[in-house]
């Protein structure tokens, strides 16, 4: 049983991308900013080098700011929503047919602002995946270092956030573990390495964003 790897639809990193740049962290940074929820733009495209939390879809495009609170963005025929008032984590993802994709409610608490060095949060939810049918998961993360990151889109200054997620499926009891880079420059997770389940390994490739 597996859990999201990283936000659906987050907006990303620095055009000029060099692919053949090795994946390596440098050393950490010292301090690092506190920084507040960003906004997001309709508009904003972000390509990803394989895909997000195993939906077979790369290039996803912010289409809309929702009444309800949510930001919907699009892939092909892919539908992903994230809470603008639960730190843009996400919530649903509907396929081409319609059909529930992935789901998680309230919703998976991966981020949540303002970021700091230090911080810590933990939240519970029911998660469900077209692949991996229902589970139960207690997620916990602490923002552990500021410090620098490569994708295939550039190098980045970012918060590394450490995440166990306890998850259940009936009587069965499994710890799984995360960690993400949340890059300010960008506004967005550039990276998420699934230590217990690779499926759910993502980078960023590359971004498109609005003036």
């Amino acid at each position: 049983m597996n859990r999201v790897g990283a936000v659906l639809a987050a907006a990303l990193a620095a055009c000029g991308a060099h692919a053949d740049m090795p994946d390596l962290d440098v050393p950490s940074l010292a301090g690092g900013p506190r920084f507040a929820q960003p906004p997001l733009h309709v508009g904003d495209e972000y390509e990803y080098a394989t895909h997000v939390a195993l939906v077979p879809c790369q290039r996803w495009k912010i289409a809309k700011l929702d009444d309800g609170g949510r930001v919907l963005s699009t892939c092909r025929g892919f539908l992903s929503w994230l809470s603008v008032a639960n730190d843009y984590n996400p919530l649903e993802v509907r396929d081409d047919q319609g059909e529930i994709y992935a789901s998680f409610k309230p919703y998976y608490p991966q981020l949540k602002f303002p970021l700091d060095v230090g911080a810590r949060w933990s939240g519970r939810y029911a998660g469900y995946t077209k692949s991996d049918g229902d589970w139960e998961g207690e997620l916990s993360c602490e923002v552990t270092e500021w410090s620098h990151v490569r994708v295939p889109a550039g190098r980045f200054e970012a918060y590394r956030i450490q995440c166990v997620d306890r998850v259940h499926v009936g009587p069965i009891a499994r710890e799984l573990n995360v960690t993400l880079w949340y890059a300010p420059a960008v506004r967005a997770v550039v990276k998420s390495d699934n230590a217990d389940d690779p499926r759910w390994d993502m980078e960023l490739r590359r971004v498109n964003l609005q003036p």
